[in-house]
């Protein structure tokens, strides 16, 4: 259909890389594509930062050794990204936990506190609707 040109275009492209291109150079092994990197990354790392780390350092290993470092300088700084997250995930829920048997008085008295991070850290986590008028 004429309408739709340009999408057939994106898509035969998309099936070209994965088919010949990076897809084929990097992942492909000679496996379907059902059982490349892209599926089993997808099925054992619940974590884009922690999917896109694996992806980069399985990518490293058959590439030249200056674009191997990169790819694994990208890993790198893929899991800090995911480190960072776990502990502001576990400091939000640190605070939730603290401040969910605080009294509505209690959460107010620290959110006015001049610590701007508690302030913010609250702000990210007490419902608005607790903290009432």
């Amino acid at each position: 259909m004429k309408n739709y040109d340009s999408l057939e275009k994106v898509l035969k492209d998309a099936f070209n890389q994965a088919s010949e291109g990076k897809g084929k150079e990097r992942h492909a092994n000679n496996q379907p594509f059902d059982e490349q990197p892209i599926m089993w990354i997808e099925e054992h790392f619940h974590s884009y930062q922690l999917g896109q780390a694996v992806k980069k350092m399985h990518e490293s290993q058959s590439l030249p050794l200056l674009r191997a470092i990169a790819e694994l300088l990208g890993a790198i700084n893929y899991i800090a990204a995911h480190i960072i997250f776990l502990k502001a995930k576990e400091v939000k829920q640190t605070l939730f936990e603290k401040h969910k048997r605080l009294t509505t008085k209690e959460v107010k008295v620290m959110a006015l506190r001049s610590d701007e991070n508690v302030k913010k850290q609250l702000d990210e986590i007490v419902n608005p609707e607790f903290v009432d008028g």
